[in-house]
Order: C-alpha cells, then sequence, then structure tokens
C-alpha cells in the first residue's frame, strides 16, 4: 500500500464513535505507517505532523490493549480529536508479544507513563500467550523482563533468560537472522542500560542500527517502510537517555526529535 492508501483507511477509521480491537489494530497501523512514510521527507520527525501520527498510534496501540481488560466497555479514548469508546475484546493476533512491544515502544517514545504502566501490567499468560501465534520464550521472558522494569521489580532472572533464550539451539521459531539482526540488540542494549554502561551502550546501538539496516536493505526489503524506523532500538535509546546515559550515535533510522523528546507538546492530527 501506498502512503495515500493508508491515510484514506484511517480517515475512515476515525469517524467510528465505537471501535474494537481489531479497528485499534487498524488505526495504529495506518498511523504508524503514515509515520514511517513522512521520514522519507522529514527524517528527524522535526515535522508536526508526522510526530502526531506517531502519537495517535500509540494512543491507539494503548487503547487495544485496554480493550482486553476486564470492564473495559465504555472505555473512552482520544484519537485524531475525537472522544471514540471502546468495546470490550478477547485476545486475539493482534494482542501478541509483538503487537505489545509496539505499543510498548511507542509509548516510551511518546514519553507517556500512563501508557507505560498500564502495558506494564497486561498479562503475559492470560492475554499476550494466548493472543495468535506462538513465540520463541525468549520474548516471553523479554517482555517479563520490560513490565518488571517499569514496575521497579528485580528484573534479574527474566533478563537473564530472555538473553540465554536467543542461543541458536534455543531457537525453535524464529529465523536465526532476525534473531540476530532484529530481535537480540535491543535486549543486549537493553542490559548496557541496566549496568549504565554508555561506551558499551553505544557500542550496541551502532551495532544495533547496523544490523537493522542490513536486514532492511535487501531487495525484498528495502521499499518496505517497517524498516524506515528502528523501533525497538529507538525505543531503548530512550530509556538510555532517560537514565542519563549520553546518546552519540545519530542515524535516519532513531529520527533525532523522536529520540530527544523536544515534540512531546504536540496533539494527534486533527486535533488543532
Amino acid at each position: 500500500m501506498r502512503c495515500g492508501e493508508y491515510t484514506e483507511d484511517l480517515d475512515e477509521s476515525l469517524v467510528e464513535e465505537n471501535v474494537d480491537s481489531r479497528d485499534l489494530h487498524g488505526i495504529q497501523r495506518d498511523s504508524l505507517m503514515i509515520a514511517k512514510f513522512r521520514t522519507v521527507d522529514d527524517p528527524t520527525v522535526a515535522e508536526s505532523e508526522t510526530q502526531r501520527y506517531v502519537e495517535l498510534a500509540s494512543a491507539a496501540s494503548l487503547a487495544k490493549f485496554v480493550a482486553v481488560e476486564p470492564l473495559s466497555d465504555g472505555y473512552g479514548v482520544d484519537l485524531g480529536g475525537r472522544k471514540i469508546t471502546v468495546q470490550e475484546s478477547t485476545p486475539d493476533i493482534h494482542h501478541d508479544v509483538d503487537n505489545w512491544l509496539t505499543a510498548l515502544w511507542l509509548a516510551v517514545v511518546c514519553r507517556n507513563e500512563e501508557r507505560i504502566q498500564r502495558l506494564a501490567t497486561v498479562s503475559v499468560d492470560n492475554v499476550l500467550r494466548v493472543a495468535g501465534p506462538e513465540y520463541d520464550d525468549f520474548m516471553y521472558s523479554w517482555v517479563d523482563a520490560l513490565q518488571r522494569y517499569f514496575r521497579n521489580e528485580d528484573v534479574q532472572q527474566s533478563f537473564v533468560s530472555a538473553i540465554e533464550g536467543t542461543a541458536p539451539e534455543r531457537i525453535r521459531i524464529s529465523s536465526e537472522s532476525i534473531v540476530l539482526r532484529l530481535l537480540y540488540p535491543p535486549i543486549e542494549m537493553m542490559y548496557r542500560v541496566l549496568d549504565r554502561d554508555e561506551a558499551g551502550f553505544n557500542a550496541s546501538l551502532a551495532s544495533a542500527l547496523d544490523l537493522h539496516r542490513a536486514y532492511w536493505s535487501t531487495r525484498d526489503n528495502a521499499d518496505d517502510p517497517d524498516g524506515f524506523i528502528a523501533l525497538a532500538p529507538l525505543g531503548v535509546a530512550v530509556l538510555a537517555k532517560q537514565a542519563g546515559l549520553r546518546i552519540d550515535v545519530r542515524s535516519e533510522y532513531i529520527p533525532e526529535h523522536l529520540l530527544l523528546g523536544d515534540w512531546i507538546s504536540v496533539g494527534e492530527p486533527g486535533s488543532e
């Protein structure tokens, strides 16, 4: 799909007054894809319109997980300048590990503590594991480690399980290439954050972006906007910055203004 098609779909979705998790997933997907397309001409995400699409994607992704909480019917969320009522849903493919991680990194990039804390309480066993496709065990440990981090709990056991679970002999589902290039690097980066290792973090970030580029620069992937922003490395870089680490690495894959957070006062598309 082209950017204009995502925009048309999004505009149609935002006129609805009542939405379920599938609708919210569509709003999240369309908003994030539009933001990624816009980075071609706005690589640092300096333009408020690009920023607003990131914010809209974050709001929709959180609402999608709220929809599977008990008594969620009637939960109102502001999307595109309108109050939309969220209908209660049951966990499905839109509530799996990958979608949870996307929601978390968007909340982190948006510096929205309320969204982060709500995501930190999503049940791994009752939501993520039953939502759809099965993931390698290390992915569930990674989610648990992140949730514990944001709840200020001990992360050591979950974090060690996540790292050890990426060993080739432990991988059953993901391809070795995806683990090496996309899934493991943010885990290594987070280890450097926890260790407050500034030099090590910057080395890990640079490596993660090189691996991201290698994966998304192949002939099959080069034109896929999913690769235009390295969302997980960006999210961990924001956490590193908040932990007091200096970020020396610059890349079009981690847009400057999303990293700096100097745009947070903007609203969503159509909110002005």
